[in-house]
């Protein structure tokens, strides 16, 4: 099983892949995880590039725009046969806890009960005639982390990429429009017609860092340790690149759960 993640050439993504990284580490998996970065001309902390240099699999790719750096490098990366399906999506502000064993459907995904996000795209769906709400609105799949199998067509990717400029005209440079696009293809092309006849599930793959005693297979930090930590803290931009202290440093000081102890004991081996 690969595992992908999409960065840009930032310091607020260089830290993040460097813990992700950390962690396949830890795993031995490191050879399994595909790092594409969306090249950007914005300065960076070499602080934060020391498991990325030693990383062999990784690559640069021309920066596509915050709304297409990771469907676009998704389809590049497939075209050139660095990744092959199965394979997992990710975030950069996650770290695997516990590998993710091969599944079954064509498509699983997080289970995510973001009520905001799915009624914010529900009436887009509606308005699509794509699905109707008493039937798919509490089970949309609005997960991060996505799991793709080998019987998923390469044109699926295409078909994402494609939905993102009609969301991108209904709702602006919203910050959700590849969450928005994942959805609206999984819907179009496979819920509501299936011409792939491909099968969709929700699995329990990720926690958060204030789940205490638990072990899926993902830590999610997109939520941080409120009120400590955020990751929003450390974007390395004005003003808060002021801020001193390291997200790592951070962390360790708040660790509060068995979440946290987990991504500290990464943290204490990186820098050692």
């Amino acid at each position: 099983m690969q595992y992908f993640v999409s960065i840009e050439n930032t310091a607020y993504h260089l830290w993040q892949a460097e813990l992700l990284v950390e962690s396949f580490k830890y795993h031995k998996l490191e050879d399994d995880l595909l790092v594409v970065i969306a090249d950007n001309q914005t300065p960076t902390y070499t602080a934060y590039k020391n498991n990325l240099i030693n990383h062999k699999n990784k690559f640069v790719v021309p920066n596509f725009g915050k709304a297409f750096n990771k469907i676009r490098s998704v389809m590049w990366a497939l075209e050139e046969g660095h990744l092959k399906k199965p394979f997992v999506l990710l975030h950069p502000d996650m770290v695997l806890q516990k590998p993710i064993p091969q599944k079954n459907n064509s498509i699983v995904f997080n289970q995510e009960n973001n009520q905001a996000l799915k009624k914010k795209l529900a009436g887009y769906l509606k308005k699509c005639l794509i699905a109707q709400e008493s039937e798919w609105f509490l089970w949309m799949p609005l997960g991060s982390t996505l799991i793709f199998n080998d019987d998923v067509p390469d044109i699926f990717f295409t078909h994402v990429c494609e939905e993102i400029y009609p969301l991108m005209k209904e709702f602006g440079q919203d910050c959700n429009l590849e969450s928005f696009a994942w959805v609206t293809a999984i819907y179009k092309h496979i819920l509501f017609k299936n011409k792939f006849k491909l099968t969709v599930c929700a699995d329990n793959l990720e926690q958060t860092m204030i789940d205490h005693n638990t072990t899926n297979n993902i830590i999610h930090y997109k939520h941080g340790i409120p009120p400590a930590f955020s990751k929003h803290h450390f974007r390395y931009e004005s003003p808060i690149m002021l801020n001193t202290q390291s997200p790592f440093e951070c962390i360790i000081e708040n660790n509060v759960t068995s979440s946290t102890n987990f991504v500290c004991n990464l943290i204490t081996h990186y820098l050692a």
